[in-house]
């Protein structure tokens, strides 16, 4: 679980949670800490709902698929994990292809009258508030289903830097201003930034060491001493009785 936690924290993937009330994926929690593709994932999935696909993660099937869209860390799906019978951590996931003619729902109202006959084959939940408060609501018009959650890490923004409100900073979100710095004695802006990166500073720094090392072995070689000359005949010793 903490594996799950501390990997799923990885800015390029979607943390995905696959989850069953019933042991349809297995005895209790298991993880697949490797980037799972999309590919992989919609085959998965398409294979759950009866397809057959040799990409599939699981043999699973199931005649429902719910996706739960929300963003956060990967911190939000250890009490789903904790709530379900069996599931599937996939910490470096690249996301999910819905099929088209999926049912979405974004609030209770809509989550209400799309379950009025039944769950449908794929419905997409986009959650607002807690994960497991809606997940919980769903168990409670049906279990039987595979769920897929997934939550799309977000970077924090200060609001009163922008003056934008919650609202329009959830509706519109701007890009992130890059962090890295030119490497300039003075930017543009006046800013003083560094001349050197930390990855740069070690690299010079083993360079150094490795230079030190060289050059004393390089100088005790100049101070190994040998004789002047040889002898090539030796003198001759009898032993004398």
């Amino acid at each position: 679980m903490l594996a799950f936690v501390l990997l799923g924290a990885a800015s390029a993937s979607v943390p995905t949670l696959l989850f069953s009330q019933t042991d349809l994926l297995g005895n209790r929690y298991s993880e697949l800490p490797m980037p799972i593709e999309t590919a992989t994932l919609d085959a998965t999935v398409q294979s759950m709902l009866g397809a057959t696909n040799e990409d599939s993660l699981i043999e699973a099937k199931t005649s429902h698929v719910v996706v739960f869209r929300a963003t956060g860390s990967a911190a939000d799906l250890e009490p789903l994990v904790g709530a379900s019978k069996s599931s599937l951590g996939l910490p470096y996931a690249s996301g999910l292809n819905v099929e088209e003619g999926s049912v979405v729902v974004t609030d209770a109202d809509e989550l209400a009258k799309a379950t009025v006959n039944g769950l449908p084959r794929v419905m997409i939940v986009d959650v607002s508030d807690n994960l497991l408060e809606t997940v919980a609501s769903l168990n409670l018009i049906s279990k039987d289903y595979v769920g897929v959650a997934m939550v799309t890490p977000v970077t924090p923004r200060s609001l009163a830097a922008t003056g934008e409100t919650p609202a329009e900073a959830a509706a519109e979100p701007k890009a992130a201003k890059p962090t890295a710095k030119v490497a300039t004695l003075q930017h543009p802006n006046g800013e003083q930034v560094l001349m050197i990166s930390p990855p740069i500073l070690t690299g010079l720094l083993a360079g150094l060491l490795w230079l030190t090392i060289f050059f004393s072995g390089f100088c005790c070689l100049f101070q190994l001493q040998t004789q002047d000359r040889f002898e090539e005949k030796c003198l001759t010793i009898n032993k004398e009785y």
